[in-house]
């Protein structure tokens, strides 16, 4: 085996250096604030695991545009910090190791296109997700099913605490009892704690932790970084909420801005569990046309004597623009109600694709490929920004009853976040950025502008 010195790494790397060799646990969840050595610890971790024992990783991003500057990056230091650099094939997205016993073993960097990228990755021992918060909650459920028939098998993540409302807090976190262990960390906010379970553990770190931040200890080697620290202890004048993530890794709580499209929304309010399908209601499906991403919205909608109701239940990304993976998407999960259903959304939908033999619409092709009708498609011309912004608000204000289920945390995201300039045009200058992408705040407006308010139109003419 190689030879390594303690001086290479950072506390948080022989944590995690130890828990790896402990087969009882199967996940890894490590979260904290900016520079705290979270993911080049979990990469060197994961190189040393492959050059001395052989066991191969594969690592995902949600978007692969990101790997350059993310994981490429940190898989680099730590094959260069572990002095592998000339003892290992560094591709584009791959890095080949031949182990002490000559076995070959690779780790792999890829990008997320669809759930079904989760097949295919039994023959790795590790999976690492980086910023796991950028995921969806189905996509981790089918990366933690598909990891099997390896003795040891782990899944590591690592993601920044923005959101306390995020799927990974509630829905992962929040669903273990955890208790403390004889493993500490310099920082006196951070913790490692494991599950009463005994199958996961959870990490918290700061940038106290990364003696290349803050210097380590005897101060013979790593780095103290007295401008970084400053500019982090002014963050806690200025900005708190940002001082909570960034410094001390507490989760934080993400502002709606200055000028929100969505002035009405109430997470407290209109975010339940309450909103489920139900096969004996009428299914709409609302949908934005992008080539990346590709979304859908579900809802359930009807008027009665206590007035109207809506109940968006469920969401879908798919990453690629992809009219068949949206077609087995709904099939799959809605085949009992399509034949009632209503589909909406993006008048992009009705253009011609030349890549069809008879140039069909978008629209098309999808009811084609669910067996419906032309006459279930209800799409009028996109309404503008300004327009659909008093639309959706006065529906989620005035109309009786509007309910959105917490898994659908890519809509909740948008109506939190999603900002509008000074002429009320939804500002998306950076698709790179999850918060001014706003694709399922279309998929809502769409729902409101083309059903709810001709619905009431409907209605009002009846009268």
């Amino acid at each position: 085996m190689a030879r390594y010195s303690k001086k290479w790494f950072n506390p948080l790397y022989f944590i995690l250096n130890d828990i790896v060799k402990d087969e009882s646990i199967r996940i890894v969840l490590v979260y904290g604030g900016k520079s705290s050595s979270k993911t080049i610890s979990i990469c060197q971790v994961l190189a040393k695991e492959s050059y001395e024992y052989g066991s191969s990783t594969i690592s995902y991003r949600k978007q692969s545009s990101a790997i350059p500057t993310t994981l490429k990056k940190s898989f680099n230091l730590a094959v260069e910090s572990l002095r592998y650099s000339n003892i290992s094939e560094i591709q584009d997205r791959r890095y080949l190791f031949k182990s002490a016993t000559n076995k070959v073993s690779e780790i792999v960097l890829k990008g997320i296109d669809d759930p079904e990228k989760a097949k295919g990755i039994e023959s790795y021992k590790y999976l690492y997700l980086d910023e796991l918060n950028h995921f969806d909650y189905e996509e981790y459920e089918s990366f933690n099913l598909s990891l099997r028939g390896i003795k040891g098998q782990k899944i590591f993540a690592s993601w920044n605490p923005v959101d306390k409302d995020s799927w990974v807090k509630k829905k992962l976190v929040d669903s273990y009892e955890w208790v403390d262990n004889e493993y500490k960390l310099p920082c006196e906010y951070s913790f490692v704690k494991k599950s009463t379970c005994g199958k996961v553990v959870l990490i918290r770190t700061t940038y106290e932790d990364n003696y290349w931040i803050n210097g380590s200890p005897c101060g013979t080697y790593g780095y103290k970084d007295e401008n970084l620290i400053s500019e982090y202890k002014k963050i806690e004048q200025i900005d708190y909420n940002s001082f909570k993530v960034n410094v001390l890794g507490e989760w934080g709580e993400i502002s709606q801005g200055e000028n929100p499209f969505c002035t009405t929304f109430d997470i407290n309010r209109h975010v339940s569990e309450e909103p489920v399908y139900d096969k004996n209601k009428a299914l709409f499906i609302s949908i934005d046309f992008n080539l990346v991403p590709f979304c859908a919205t579900f809802y359930h909608y009807w008027s009665d004597s206590t007035g109207e109701h809506w109940h968006l239940f469920d969401e879908v990304e798919i990453s690629k623009g992809s009219i068949p993976a949206m077609i087995d998407y709904i099939k799959n999960k809605y085949s009992y109600s399509l034949t009632g259903a209503t589909i909406t959304g993006d008048a992009m939908g009705n253009r011609g694709d030349i890549s069809q033999r008879d140039n069909a619409s978008l629209y098309l092709q999808i009811i084609r490929g669910l067996g419906m009708r032309e006459s279930q498609v209800k799409v009028s011309n996109n309404p503008t920004h300004q327009h659909s912004r008093t639309q959706t608000n006065l529906a989620i204000e005035k109309f009786n009853d509007f309910k959105i289920h917490k898994n659908c945390t890519g809509t909740i995201r948008d109506l939190k976040n999603v900002q509008v300039d000074a002429f009320g045009s939804i500002i998306k200058k950076n698709r790179k950025d999850m918060n001014q992408r706003g694709d399922f705040i279309d998929t809502v407006r769409y729902f409101v502008h083309n059903i709810m308010f001709k619905w009431i139109e409907q209605q009002h003419r009846k009268r």
